[in-house]
């Protein structure tokens, strides 16, 4: 996820619980300013304060990954994945692949792989944007249209890029297997700047609440109304796309184009059905519920919020009439319940995997803690998190799993030895599905460079911290506890 529409860019990526910033996390800090902004504003205010919104955007990221049931499903995955590797030692690499040419009915233990596999990639899917764009032209008069394509995680082994073959396949999926066939919405964009094409994915929503925290942050430092700030938006359009699909379908008013969209985005990464009921991920359970991505649940919000009345003040009451109505129309659990229910799965996941020993226990407890501060704010929760206040709040729980980096330079600020799991577990097991071979991803600068980046390949890495305390390279670790065997 990179802005590019201000001076400073930055990068949130949730697979590795990091942000990198141009600046410093120190001098991002510096860079804020009181609200409202003294006029007239001068070029060097106006220019710190753009670079401080960079900042609230890729922290913004972090704090809605950490505090929805939907950020919690992803890292939900990751540790199934790790459980069921660790139940079948001595797969070799590419595992997906090598799996799948058997050429016999899977065992127990191998199934598990192969599905855990396939909802590891399906929930990197859904965190990557998609977008394309291409020349308008010739465009005679601005649309929008909407497809909702079929998608099930089995496309990433069937392998068909072709859109009338992946319904087919779909179609035979659940006529043949009992699937549960999601929904993927697909957004076309006709304007004479140019036709855009956007995959309504969990990524999406996320670019667009990152727009939201901006112009909440614009509307505090200029006391100016809605249209203005809008039209202060940036000049690449991708990142708020949704916004322009809500606004012209009528989910919400320019107005109230905040707290609308806040609600909007964060009901459908609440509504998580794996982490709410913990249903299957490929067939409904016993009542009828089957799995939904986010992009499903928004676009259906959508229609939903232009039947109720909307936000019409800003105050706590209305803000929270206006999510349960929301989520009663559309036939979604009552919106604390949600959150509590999170909740209760995060601490569980915490009470079966106790202590800094166990692998991503730090991102565990982020996970727990900021679901544990939206239950304790309430309903209003969704409009607080773009404030400066809230950001932190919820920053300083990510802190202990999170890190900061340098995007020129690649490197960490004050790197805690202690986050190496959060920072490299997803793209190791990543590598050990879908590769023949595997690195150690900081060595390739992913996110950052460790240290031990340019010394030999074979060299074992040791990480120390404290009064003595050391471990080795995660990638050490997994594979010999795994027993993984690399492709020669």
């Amino acid at each position: 996820m990179i802005p590019r529409h201000f001076p400073e860019e930055g990068r949130f990526s949730p697979f590795t619980y990091s942000v990198g910033l141009e600046s410093s996390f120190a001098e991002a800090e510096d860079a804020m300013q009181n609200y409202p902004l003294a006029k007239p504003v001068s070029a060097a205010t106006l220019a710190s304060f753009l670079e401080s919104l960079t900042f609230f955007h890729e922290a913004g990221h972090v704090c809605q990954f950490i505090s929805t049931a939907y950020g919690l499903r992803a890292l939900r995955y990751t540790l199934v994945a790790l459980r069921a590797l660790s139940k079948l030692p001595g797969l070799k690499l590419p595992i997906l692949k090598n799996l799948m040419n058997v050429g016999r009915t899977f065992t127990p233990d191998e199934l598990r792989v192969v599905d855990a596999s396939l909802l590891f990639l399906d929930t990197i899917d859904q965190l990557r944007f998609h977008h394309q764009v291409a020349d308008g032209s010739d465009v005679e008069s601005e649309q929008i249209f909407r497809m909702d394509e079929p998608w099930v995680p089995h496309f990433f082994v069937y392998g068909e890029d072709d859109l009338l073959k992946r319904r087919e396949y779909a179609e035979e999926l659940r006529k043949t297997r009992n699937v549960h066939v999601r929904t993927l919405p697909h957004l076309r964009f006709e304007r004479r700047s140019g036709i855009h094409e956007l995959v309504v994915t969990a990524a999406a929503l996320m670019e667009a609440y990152g727009i939201i925290v901006e112009l909440n942050h614009v509307f505090n430092a200029f006391t100016s109304d809605a249209e203005m700030a809008i039209r202060a938006l940036p000049t690449r359009p991708e990142y708020h796309l949704l916004l322009d699909y809500a606004l012209a379908v009528g989910a919400c008013e320019p107005r109230v184009i905040v707290p609308t969209m806040a609600i909007l985005i964060d009901a459908a990464l609440m509504y998580d059905p794996f982490v709410l009921y913990n249903v299957p991920w490929d067939v409904a359970d016993a009542e009828g519920r089957g799995d939904r991505y986010p992009g499903q649940t928004f676009m259906e919000l959508c229609a939903v919020a232009r039947e109720i009345e909307p936000i019409r003040a800003f105050s706590p009451e209305v803000l929270q009439r206006f999510y349960r109505q929301l989520c009663e129309r559309a036939g979604l659990p009552d919106p604390e319940w949600m959150a509590q229910k999170s909740l209760e799965v995060a601490q569980g996941l915490l009470d079966r995997n106790p202590g800094e020993g166990t692998l991503l226990y730090r991102a565990l407890v982020a996970h727990r803690d900021a679901l544990k501060l939206r239950c304790d704010r309430g309903l209003t929760f969704a409009c607080d998190l773009p404030s400066t206040e809230t950001i932190y709040q919820l920053v300083e729980i990510a802190l202990p799993a999170m890190s900061f980096y340098n995007l020129h330079t690649r490197l960490p600020e004050g790197f805690d030895p202690r986050k190496i799991d959060a920072v490299s577990v997803h793209s190791i097991l990543f590598q050990a599905i879908v590769h023949p071979t595997m690195e150690c991803p900081l060595r390739l600068g992913n996110p950052f460079f460790c240290a031990s980046a340019t010394s030999p390949a074979d060299k074992l890495c040791v990480w120390r911290w404290g009064d003595g305390d050391q471990s080795e390279c995660l990638l050490d670790v997994l594979e010999r506890e795994f027993e993984l065997v690399s492709e020669e």
